[in-house]
């Protein structure tokens, strides 16, 4: 009992030791964890509910409707509303999607097409996917440093009804995510980009593998073709270790 009572009053006196005043104590602990969507149009109260970043949607398929000479930014989000959110001190993530019409080599799949020209190198103004990125990455560089690719690609047309993001495959999704990545980083080294948020449901009700593991699949897949010096290939190489530990982490 001794005992017990001993350790009781240890953990109270951890728990309490050093404790803040009472006014400065908080009900949550700040942490860049949670997000909240248009956090700019309320950016004073979206801090007092703890939000540590904000969502910006930017859809291709309406800042350049007609061609790559388009460049609408209003078009879809408020640059009046955004401009607040980026000095308001609430970090954006900006979310990419959604192609042309004029840029899907299909013509029929609307903004779930996949663009064409992705086996380019970003500067080839035949990857105009890639066109798009550098210019995106451009006009907000040093204001949005983390940037979406997609959001749930791995709906399959026609599964969620009339609404779907992407009709390309795990290939060609590889391809837009390294295109996205390696403009944004050409751009700024520094910023980082990611991986879209899937649905939680959409492959485990159809029995499939999950769109991570098969976009990691194509990732591992080697393409002597696209190498250009021995370093290079032996850089990649390299990798291949540590994207199969991904794969079956």
């Amino acid at each position: 009992m001794r005992r017990l009572l001993l350790a009781l009053t240890l953990i109270a006196l951890v728990l309490g030791g050093g404790a803040a005043p009472a006014a400065a104590d908080r009900w949550y602990a700040p942490a860049p964890v949670l997000g909240i969507v248009d956090a700019g149009r309320q950016p004073s109260a979206a801090r007092q509910a703890g939000a540590t970043w904000d969502r910006a949607l930017f859809l291709w398929q309406l800042i350049q409707p007609n061609g790559p000479s388009d460049w609408a930014l209003d078009s879809y989000l408020d640059q009046a509303r955004l401009k607040p959110t980026l000095t308001s001190g609430i970090p954006i993530v900006g979310v990419v999607q959604g192609t042309p019409g004029w840029a899907d080599g299909n013509w029929h799949d609307g903004a779930s097409g996949v663009p064409t020209g992705l086996e380019y190198a970003v500067d080839d103004p035949r990857n105009i996917f890639g066109q798009f990125m550098l210019r995106l990455a451009r006009t907000y560089k040093g204001r949005i440093t983390t940037w979406v690719v997609w959001n749930e690609p791995d709906f399959l047309p026609g599964e969620s009804g009339t609404w779907w993001t992407w009709s390309g495959n795990t290939a060609d999704f590889y391809r837009l995510l390294k295109t996205a990545y390696r403009a944004v980083k050409s751009v700024d080294p520094s910023a980082t980009v990611v991986f879209p948020a899937t649905t939680y449901f959409a492959d485990a009700v159809h029995g499939r593998e999950l769109f991570l593991a098969r976009v990691l699949k194509e990732a591992n897949t080697v393409d002597p073709g696209a190498v250009s010096t021995p370093e290079a290939d032996l850089a990649h190489r390299n990798q291949l270790p540590r994207l199969q530990r991904l794969h079956h982490a």
